[in-house]
């Protein structure tokens, strides 16, 4: 059985395989690096969203929480019979200082 390609062909493929492999090597591993830092910035993305909803619901809270103590003040100024109407300005007969002569 003879062998179509001498053994100085088979050396040269063989190098040009492995020349092949290790530029690939090198490729994937820039490949599998850059992967790795786009997974650190979605884990700091994802953490920074978790915040920032935890601070939208605490926020929510506090609006809910103003809200009724809003209520409870304007609740005992009308038990108190306090006057909560805004004054409009020139229907009681003075001059508006804010507007020119």
């Amino acid at each position: 059985m003879t062998s179509l390609l001498s053994l100085e062909a088979k050396m040269k493929l063989l190098e040009g395989v492995i020349v092949k492999a290790v530029e690939t090597s090198r490729l994937m591993k820039d490949v599998i690096k850059s992967v790795a830092d786009l997974a650190t910035g979605a884990e700091t993305l994802a953490k920074n969203l978790a915040i920032m909803a935890h601070n939208q619901h605490v926020h929510h809270q506090m609006i809910g929480q103003m809200y009724v103590i809003q209520q409870g003040i304007l609740k005992k100024m009308h038990e108190n019979a306090v006057n909560l109407a805004l004054p409009v300005p020139g229907r009681d007969g003075k001059k508006d200082v804010d507007k020119p002569n």
